[in-house]
């Protein structure tokens, strides 16, 4: 099987990572007492890490799906889901 690649995708996994970093940070500082004074910033952090959550398990979900399709349509409509574990095990 080739290796695929899709250009923008790792800025967007970058982009997401650091959302999520950014809001553990302020929760951290939010359990020592030293949280963001200004509500929407706060509001808008806290969902910032939501999103970033979210647009990983998007990405995830985009590039099992279409690995899982890839395989189907060389191996004549089969996916051996135990080959398919361990390459993403293994990659993990």
């Amino acid at each position: 099987m080739n290796k695929i690649y899709f250009g923008g995708l790792n800025e967007l996994r970058a982009i997401a990572a650091l959302g999520v970093v950014i809001h553990h940070i302020e929760q951290f500082k939010g359990m020592n007492g030293l949280s963001v004074s200004n509500a929407n910033l706060s509001f808008l952090i806290h969902n910032l890490g939501k999103a970033s959550v979210d647009l990983f398990f998007v990405l995830s979900a985009f590039l099992i799906t279409y690995l899982l399709l890839q395989e189907k349509s060389s191996n004549n409509g089969k996916i051996n889901i135990g080959k398919f574990y361990m390459r993403r095990i293994f990659r993990i």
